[in-house]
């Protein structure tokens, strides 16, 4: 916020300090300890006191930078108590989440105790309660029981979901597992965010009162903030044809309810408006949950009030500066969040891009400005959330600009009916007449998103973005500051377009890798040989193959199931989901005769339809590679017994990879595993490591120098390792992926986390 005399010398410390604090985090986030922020804010805090003109300002940039170092290494890395069995006493202050299949249920802590010692924020907690004991697990109950208290895990793959990151970007520092001896608590105590999780689940049971559970989800999620019991195939539609952003309340919705108070208390002072606004933003940032989101769009609209009563000029930009350091220094762990880049992604694009945009065409009827500012200001932000898109989704939306033209006014209104048959949900007739018409709304919506979300050619599949798409977007939103000669403008906008259209381009790859994923006790690799992509078993539905082959915006060529179990091929499912293209699945001959999963089988029959080929294969069959080939050792052709055991008939591989050698193993068991016993550099160990398989006889034939378990099970690892006293046995479960590079006669092995 700037007056007239102020912005000429001040107009560059926001940004210089928003670009110190990015900065400043970013290397805080990999710092063991923030001494060497600490010294480098010190010396540069003297370097500002004695240097003047620029080197002022770089002294400056080197204050923010060092403070961002702090930040950043303390926000990464809180002090955590230690991990084990505890005695744990808190409230739940958050919405109860529960897996229909699994009965898997998870919420949130405060005003957590472990043994009777406080614990400063909240805790994330999952367990499998009983029936009996599932029904305390309510919003604001205060609860007491033993579990268990984990520090959350990283990324365990390539381009993986860091867990650990996504919780400390909500204050989140640990992880609570069970619910040993659950029951209500003794102990009174008040919590803030526990009351307020109460009222939100009060208000939600009204709002399914009267527009029913189905529609009534969508006012919770639009209003209240909660997605709990949205169906996952709408919330991908939604998704795909680029409205998500209705179901996640964010500045939107922020703003909504900021034009609803503004219309209301029109009549009053600005200084008395502010005040209103300010209590009543602060109260639905409580009742949210405290959303990320919606703290930052609060802040924004109040600091923009702010400077309207102070008399400055609320620039747009400036204002955007000032509210992004200010959530920085709030939460530092924020910054490398998809929610926080979206949202200043999209804000900025609003900013910057939407005034160059409107300056193209002047036109003259009233309906045609609001129309073309309604257009410009959408293509604005979509331009802006371009980059978080590439990198987070590897999709962009085409639909997305012409369907918010009208989206975004719909949803205005129906989100404002919402807000009415909140508050008058309690009067019998009048709450059930407006349920009913904010329930048909809701109808509208949905039905017209599942529409379009049939229509062909929704999304652009892009590959992941990296340093130079960055680059090339901050050449386009620095050449839409108005600030800036407009030849300068134009010769950073060219260059800045181009670079990300090359950065964006998949080039030819070259030499060969093989992937293991870490999928818990599931398996799943990729072999990518040249331009060839082989997957090897797909793990459960969690989506770790498909978000690397979308990362690199890979197609398959052939997808090698082992057998038809879930820990194998239940994956198939986000193959669909992610509209990852397979031409070709191969199977071990017999595999659909033999006892295996029946929703494994769907999925197979579903991919068929969708015009992939299915191959069956046995001992002898042979898949050519670029770099040498694929041998079937088991089964054999005709000999697979129907209904028996699919273990037992599991598909075994020699691959031949530069000259190195690879015994593929599947989930082959100690019964027919010498009947594939062949010698091997590198040993893909049977049936993850089970007590069952990887007999002695089995390890002395194979003989390998390498050897890699799939298993979320140490006991596994270690018991293997012992059978293999002269090979180098890697285990997922504490090495994440294990990566291994081909080159001619030789190879590498990497692995996704450094086994200490």
């Amino acid at each position: 916020m700037l007056n007239e005399k102020q912005e000429p010398q001040l107009a560059w410390v926001l940004p210089c300090m928003s670009a110190g604090l990015t900065l400043g985090i970013l290397c805080g986030r990999s710092a063991s300890t923030p001494l060497y922020g600490l010294c480098g804010l010190v010396l540069g805090i003297l370097a500002a006191i004695f240097l003047k003109g620029n080197g002022h300002k770089a002294a400056m940039l080197a204050v923010f930078c060092a403070l961002g170092v702090v930040a950043g290494q303390i926000g990464y890395h809180p002090s955590l108590p230690a991990e084990g069995d505890y005695v744990i006493d808190g409230v739940v202050c958050d919405s109860v989440v529960t897996d229909s299949s699994t009965r898997r249920t998870r919420t949130r802590l405060s005003n957590v105790t472990l043994n009777g010692e406080p614990v400063s924020g909240v805790v994330y907690w999952s367990c499998y309660p009983k029936s009996d004991a599932a029904a305390l697990i309510t919003p604001g109950a205060h609860l007491t029981f033993t579990a268990s208290v984990y520090h959350p895990s990283g990324a365990e793959n390539p381009g993986g979901f860091d867990f650990r990151e996504y919780l400390l970007g909500q204050g989140i520092r640990i992880g609570v597992y069970g619910c040993t001896d659950l029951a209500v608590s003794d102990t009174k105590v008040f919590s803030l965010k526990g009351t307020a999780a109460a009222i939100r689940e009060t208000l939600s049971q009204q709002l399914y009162k009267v527009m029913g559970k189905e529609n009534g989800a969508y006012a919770v999620a639009m209003v209240l903030g909660s997605r709990s019991d949205l169906p996952e195939d709408d919330r991908s539609a939604f998704s795909r044809v680029g409205v998500a952003h209705l179901l996640s309340v964010s500045g939107f919705h922020v703003g909504i309810l900021a034009g609803i108070l503004a219309l209301l208390l029109g009549w009053c002072s600005p200084r008395f408006r502010f005040a209103v606004c300010a209590l009543v933003l602060a109260a639905y940032c409580l009742l949210t949950g405290m959303n990320a989101p919606v703290i930052r769009a609060s802040l924004l609209v109040l600091l923009v009030m702010y400077g309207r009563i102070c008399h400055r000029r609320a620039l747009g930009l400036w204002m955007w500066f000032a509210c992004y350091c200010l959530t920085l220094l709030f939460r530092p762990a924020q910054l490398t969040s998809a929610s926080f880049q979206l949202t200043y992604a999209a804000v900025l694009g609003i900013v910057l891009v939407t005034p160059s945009l409107q300056r193209l065409w002047k036109p003259q009827h009233k309906w045609s400005k609001k129309l073309w500012s309604t257009l410009c200001a959408s293509l604005g932000a979509q331009i802006g959330v371009f980059l978080p898109l590439c990198y987070w989704f590897q999709k962009i939306p085409l639909l997305g600009l012409v369907v918010n033209l009208v989206a975004l006014p719909y949803a205005s209104l129906l989100i404002g009916l919402y807000w009415i048959v909140l508050l008058l949900s309690p009067i019998p007739f009048v709450g059930t007449c407006l349920g009913s018409v904010a329930s048909f709304g809701t109808t509208l919506l949905t039905a017209s998103v599942r529409y379009l979300d049939t229509l062909p050619f929704t999304n652009l599949w892009v590959k992941q973005a990296n340093l130079l798409t960055l680059l090339g977007w901050l050449l386009i939103m620095v050449g839409c500051v108005r600030f800036l000669p407009i030849k300068r403008r134009r010769l950073l906008l060219l260059p800045g377009t181009v670079l990300m259209i090359v950065s964006l381009i998949v080039w030819p790859h070259h030499g060969t890798e093989y992937i293991q994923f870490s999928v818990g006790n599931a398996d799943a690799a990729l072999l990518h040989d040249e331009s060839i992509v082989t997957v090897i078993d797909t793990g459960e539905a969690t989506g770790e193959v498909t978000d690397y082959l979308r990362q690199h915006r890979l197609s398959v060529d052939h997808l090698v199931l082992t057998h038809l179990h879930k820990d194998h091929a239940l994956g198939l499912q986000n193959f669909m989901d992610d509209d990852i293209p397979v031409k070709e699945i191969i199977l071990p001959w017999g595999a659909e005769d033999a006892a295996v999963d029946a929703s494994v089988l769907a999925l197979l029959h579903q991919m068929e339809s969708l015009g992939t080929t299915v191959r069956y294969v046995g001992r002898g069959d042979t898949l050519p590679l670029p770099s040498g080939s694929m041998t079937v050792l088991w089964p054999e052709t005709g000999r697979v017994r129907p209904g028996q055991d699919a273990n037992e008939s599991s598909l075994t591989m020699l691959c031949s990879i530069q000259g190195t050698t690879m015994l593929l193993t599947g989930d082959l068991d100690g019964t027919y595993e010498n009947y594939a016993a062949a010698e091997a550099d590198i040993l893909k160990v049977p049936h993850h490591g089970s007590a069952a398989s990887s007999s002695e006889t089995f390890l002395a034939a194979v003989s390998p120098k390498v050897a890699i378990i799939s298993s979320g099970d140490a006991k596994r690892h270690h018991n293997t390792a012992a059978k293999l006293p002269n090979a180098t046995v890697y285990g997922t479960e504490s090495c994440g992926a294990v990566i291994i590079r081909f080159t001619q006669g030789s190879y590498t092995v990497e692995t996704w986390i450094d086994d200490e």
